[in-house]
């Protein structure tokens, strides 16, 4: 499933608190997207979200990157679902970041695969409110650039 970056979220559930619910992260093989470097503390909190997510579904997503790939290499199907498991490829809910204006920001939680393994770089905004969220002791002290 595809969705621009930032533009309105309308998958599933959201909290009647949001101000306004904008998706990001949720990559297409048929779309582009950003790329660039994340910094430490975006991609740990990330990672943390991920940890719980929201929204889940019964099935699951795969990375249509890795499947691509793996396919190319001739990868039967009976060990690509295996080998999507190994990468972290695959993701049945969503994470919820939400920004100091209220802003939610729903990505798939497949964004931090997205992040880690194809280097996609989300907005800047996402990355800020990613950074400004308060994440409990659950966050890692390596967080700093």
């Amino acid at each position: 499933m595809h969705f621009d970056d930032l533009s309105e979220y309308t998958y599933g559930e959201r909290p009647k608190s949001c101000t306004g619910a904008l998706a990001v992260g949720w990559l297409a093989l048929s779309a582009p997207f950003v790329m660039g470097a994340i910094s430490r503390a975006v991609m740990s909190r990330v990672k943390v979200l991920v940890e719980n997510p929201i929204n889940l579904t019964r099935g699951y997503h795969a990375c249509e990157f890795c499947v691509d790939h793996l396919r190319n290499h001739k990868v039967d199907s009976r060990a690509l679902v295996r080998q999507l498991r190994d990468l972290g490829a695959l993701g049945n809910g969503e994470i919820l970041v939400t920004g100091l204006d209220g802003v939610c920001y729903f990505s798939p939680v497949l964004v931090a695969h997205y992040m880690e393994v194809h280097e996609y770089c989300p907005p800047l905004e996402y990355c800020e409110a990613v950074v400004s969220m308060h994440l409990d002791a659950a966050v890692r002290p390596d967080e700093r650039r």
